[in-house]
């Protein structure tokens, strides 16, 4: 009987769970495999969610080769650029363009393009860099920037290619700009700040304009003059350079007149075809103040 005992003795101790100790270390295992499985898993969906993006460019890059040949040897391409939203039809894509898309008639292929894609990531595209594709803080430029930096790079190339003199006049690179970039960028309603904007009835668009004293090649900046010309219209390019808005090195610089008739006060534009006297990027910012223009807050 005794014996008996000292075996049931043993068996309920062999059936006794964890102690804390052993817990403690469980735990801190655990967690360490967490740490070091968590950031690698996460790496990985990052790399691939941008190779997604990457094969989603590809694809655009693609697709906007063969609709700009197509446009080559129909000898449309001076005139019209490339219909993006048939571009992305094509590749089969639900991104969107960042920007205009560039084309180097020299070697017939497809320059430079942003495209961000359906997951949210930009990708940037440029067939001269040693990786051609390379994701993009989209952040890091704003639209109005981007469209900035675009004309800039036009300007470069047209000159480059000898498809415009030195002296080429504004009015030619901004049908250049209207053409390659699918017209002119709309202003958004939040550039509309001041309260008498809500009565004009037009839309407004982002004109190209460039600065320089030494023609295209000296070109030293670039700003915008909102208009209500389009651009799709030769004759009015321009917008007669009446402009109710100006982008100028970051900033809004905003018409502070204005006229009232019987229908209300409304903003008033102001001629800005003077901006070509400019010889001094110091001198911008005076200059626009004293034509009439304030700084938007």
């Amino acid at each position: 009987m005794p014996a008996r005992r000292g075996k049931m003795k043993q068996t309920i101790k062999n059936k006794k769970g964890f102690t804390l100790v052993e817990l403690v270390v469980v735990l801190v295992i655990i967690g360490i495999f967490a740490a070091i499985a968590i950031p690698s898993f996460t790496a990985y969906l990052r790399k691939q969610k941008e190779s997604d993006a990457k094969s989603e460019c590809k694809l655009i890059v693609a697709s906007s080769q063969s609709a700009y040949m197509e446009l080559y040897a129909k000898n449309r391409l001076t005139s019209v650029g490339a219909d993006k939203k048939q571009i992305l039809k094509m590749a089969g894509t639900g991104g969107s363009f960042q920007g205009s898309i560039f084309f180097d008639e020299n070697e017939m292929k497809i320059q430079t393009l942003t495209y961000k894609a359906e997951n949210g990531l930009c990708v940037k595209y440029n067939k001269d860099a040693d990786v051609k594709y390379v994701i993009s803080d989209d952040s890091a430029l704003t639209p109005l920037e981007e469209y900035v930096e675009e004309y800039k790079k036009l300007m470069d190339q047209l000159y480059k290619e000898g498809k415009v003199n030195n002296w080429a006049s504004r009015e030619l690179l901004m049908k250049y700009m209207y053409d390659h970039g699918n017209g002119y960028m709309p202003v958004d309603s939040s550039f509309l700040k001041s309260k008498y904007f809500d009565e004009l009835e037009d839309q407004l668009y982002w004109q190209p304009y460039y600065l320089s004293s030494k023609g295209v090649s000296g070109s030293f900046g670039s700003l915008l003059i909102a208009t209500k010309s389009d651009g799709s219209n030769p004759n009015n390019m321009h917008g007669q350079w009446k402009a109710y808005l100006v982008y100028y090195d970051g900033k809004i610089y905003e018409t502070g007149k204005t006229t009232t008739n019987g229908a209300g006060t409304h903003p008033e534009y102001i001629g800005v075809s003077s901006l070509a006297t400019i010889k001094n990027l110091d001198d911008v910012h005076d200059f626009l103040i004293s034509l009439g223009f304030r700084v938007q807050s």
